[in-house]
């Protein structure tokens, strides 16, 4: 039986078969796990050092000759910020900062955990550690450092969320700002305008009111002088009429009438 099975036996994850004498040593353990057993069980897993899994040695630089080319470096394109208010996915924001690719990934472990919510939280960690004991290709640090590092870059990515913001907020507010400057500005010079219209405008209506009153009193004038005049006329032809109702026609008939 594997170790791992062993494990989940005895925190009572798996039913093992009676007739197996090989389940003997398991099955003589309660499948249900008392707190002091597993914390028997955590504290027998925590006591060993972390497995460190070697890393490779690193390959020899291969050797150049004068002959050969040196390759061409590319250089890729500066990264550019999502616009603010565009949601990126987790696995950008961990892709863009360098984090490396886990053995056993910290997404990975909340899916088992989320498969296990039934249990308490004493018998869900003793069954993790079950798996991590029967498995030797991650531990459990690896999803404890791979939550560090992204909890570490979305840390990040929030601040970095939050001053576009701010700077968002303070561009609009310097905007504001001039769009208040020259509301101030255009009103102050439309009400000059209106200002000196406003002279304009009365000065050209007492223009307009002293054109009409001389006009008017021109006209007075003319008609009054015609009254005169016409008075003058009167008299004269009255006067010239004198002459010709004492020496008309009629008077000079009666004349010589009394003549013969």
């Amino acid at each position: 039986m594997s170790k791992f099975m062993k494990a989940l036996a005895k925190v009572g994850l798996v039913e093992l078969d009676p007739t197996d004498r090989t389940n003997a040593d398991v099955l003589a353990i309660d499948h249900k796990a008392d707190d002091a057993e597993i914390d028997l069980l955590l504290h027998e897993k925590r006591a060993p050092e972390p497995r460190v899994a070697p890393r490779p040695a690193p390959k020899p630089a291969p050797v150049r000759t004068s002959a050969q080319a040196e390759p061409p470096v590319v250089v890729g394109e500066p990264e550019v910020a999502p616009a603010l208010g565009t949601e990126r996915a987790f696995t950008e924001i961990y892709a863009a900062v360098g984090i490396p690719t886990s053995p056993f990934p910290a997404e990975k472990l909340l899916k088992v955990l989320a498969g296990l919510a039934a249990m308490d939280v004493n018998t869900r960690k003793a069954a993790i550690l079950a798996m991590d004991a029967a498995d030797d290709a991650w531990s459990i640090e690896d999803p404890i450092i791979d939550a560090r590092r992204k909890i570490g870059a979305l840390n990040d990515e929030k601040q970095r969320v939050l001053t576009e913001a701010d700077k968002a907020r303070q561009e609009a507010d310097a905007e504001i700002q001039a769009r208040d400057v020259y509301q101030g500005d255009a009103t102050a010079e439309i009400r000059k305008q209106i200002a000196e219209l406003e002279q304009m405008l009365e000065a050209e209506i007492k223009k307009v009111a002293e054109e009409k009153a001389a006009i008017s009193h021109k006209a007075t004038s003319a008609q009054e002088a015609a009254a005169r005049e016409s008075v003058r006329i009167d008299r004269e032809i009255t006067r010239l009429k004198a002459i010709e109702n004492t020496f008309g026609p009629s008077e000079s008939k009666a004349a010589q009438n009394s003549g013969a």
